[in-house]
């Protein structure tokens, strides 16, 4: 499991640097796969990320940066995208475990995209056909692209379980949870800011660790989308994981009932540990339907969408 963890609020903060190191070290824990940050700032989104989280020293070390940034030293290891800006706003911070690729920093979150910086954790089933040019094969590059071009809407055409904030400027951020992924949220006083994380005892640890207090630390409502910004929560909307469904073609059908032979047969289709759908029939042996993403017009293999053994 990754960890995420953001602070809607950061304008109060009078040392960023050792709130960052404290993230750092909370969303690291038992994650050392990766680890990158995102701060917004009114007009600029600066981000970086790393394979070793240990290599992270601080957001105000341009200097050290600059030194190192000479062709002489490898820094295959660390990536950044954008610039600082005067005043930061928010900031994400994610921790790496790694679900496939380990060694290329291209993996470590956040991903960028067009002012958007965005952190999950969770694993997705990702299509072997899409409409997506990807950096990676890291199934969060997928559902990142999902979420930018069809926004929240487009959540209920991913399998897989989601927790995920996108930071975009002027310190506004979008948070997602479906109904498996785990995501604590709690409002700090002194800093006007909500605080977001994957496990609770992280935000104790944050609070006990900085010396300060908070609110009572509550698990964030299921199959949610909100927008934050600054202490402020808009936009909450439900969302929905649906499963289509349609005809079969002659061909398919007879592929579908040689997989169906006794011989082969169906295990019990677990919707919600694949799609996270617990409306979904728990069996589903009826060759007249067939389950698919029609609206990406993809459709996965039986090995992918049906639990054969």
């Amino acid at each position: 499991m990754c960890r995420i963890m953001s602070l809607t609020n950061v304008s109060k903060i009078k040392d960023l640097d050792a709130t960052m190191l404290q993230l750092r070290d909370l969303v690291s824990k038992h994650n050392n796969d990766g680890f990158g940050y995102s701060v917004s700032y009114k007009s600029n989104l600066f981000t970086e990320k790393f394979i070793k989280p240990s290599d992270f020293v601080g957001l105000n070390k341009t200097l050290l940066h600059d030194k190192m940034a000479l062709p002489i030293f490898d820094n295959s290891n660390s990536l950044s995208h954008g610039e600082h800006g005067e005043k930061p706003l928010a900031i994400i911070a994610h921790g790496r475990t790694s679900t496939n690729l380990k060694g290329d920093v291209n993996y470590s979150h956040p991903f960028v995209k067009h002012d958007n910086a965005f952190i999950h954790n969770g694993v997705i089933d990702v299509p072997r056909k899409h409409d997506f040019d990807l950096i990676t094969e890291n199934d969060s590059e997928y559902l990142a692209n999902v979420f930018w071009k069809h926004g929240h809407s487009g959540l209920n055409r991913v399998s897989g379980y989601f927790a995920f904030m996108n930071l975009k400027l002027n310190g506004k951020m979008e948070i997602a949870k479906d109904n498996i992924a785990s995501l604590f949220a709690a409002y700090i006083p002194a800093l006007d800011s909500y605080v977001f994380a994957t496990l609770e005892n992280m935000i104790v640890e944050f609070c006990n660790n900085m010396q300060l207090q908070s609110t009572r630390i509550s698990p964030v409502t299921s199959m949610q989308y909100f927008v934050v910004q600054g202490s402020k929560i808009s936009a909450s909307t439900s969302i929905t994981k649906s499963v289509k469904v349609k005809q079969l073609t002659a061909s398919e059908k007879k592929a579908f009932k040689d997989y169906s032979k006794p011989t082969k047969g169906f295990n019990e289709y677990r919707a919600t540990k694949v799609l996270g759908n617990e409306s979904m029939p728990a069996k589903f042996s009826d060759p007249h339907y067939w389950e698919t993403d029609a609206e990406l017009n993809d459709r996965m293999d039986f090995e992918t969408k049906w639990e054969i053994k």
